[in-house]
């Protein structure tokens, strides 16, 4: 059993010791350690998984790439994704940035790319399947983005 919890607000640091939800089951966290949400407070944005004690052989709260694959540091601080190896898969638990407007779309390409440099990382020296899990924030069509966030299609105005 392993579950992957989105927007966490924890202020832990990655841990498989003292779970919250019971002795059978080990957590895993990627709390924000960031003041960037419109300065509040930081512990948005953080993911967590959990999963049957001792079927995680590893975590990492870091495992986001730069383009040196070296750890991103400004990424990894968010707490947007924490990677655990379970033996036989990899899974990638992640909170993808939003992208709405064209000032944050920059910084969520920048996540995603940093996110396949991970993924492929982990394919290359585990030899294992990688699995992705998570909100992506990804609309797949036009009518599934808020109304406030949507940019008019040509196609649909004179179409």
């Amino acid at each position: 059993t392993r579950h992957c919890v989105l927007e966490t607000s924890p202020q832990l640091t990655l841990s498989g010791q003292g779970s919250p939800v019971g002795d059978s089951y080990d957590t895993f966290w990627a709390p924000n350690r960031t003041k960037t949400n419109g300065g509040g407070d930081s512990g948005f944005n953080g993911v967590a998984t959990i999963a049957r004690k001792g079927l995680t052989k590893r975590a990492c709260a870091t495992p986001l790439l730069d383009e040196n694959d070296q750890p991103d540091e400004e990424l990894n601080a968010e707490g947007r994704c924490i990677m655990t190896d379970h033996g036989t898969f990899v899974l990638f638990n992640v909170y993808v940035p939003a992208g709405q407007g064209s000032e944050r779309a920059p910084r969520k390409m920048r996540f995603l790319r940093a996110l396949r440099r991970a993924m492929q990382h982990a394919r290359r020296t585990r030899r294992v399947p990688v699995i992705l899990a998570g909100d992506m924030n990804i609309a797949r069509l036009p009518k599934d983005v808020s109304w406030k966030w949507r940019l008019m299609c040509c196609d649909d105005v004179w179409g």
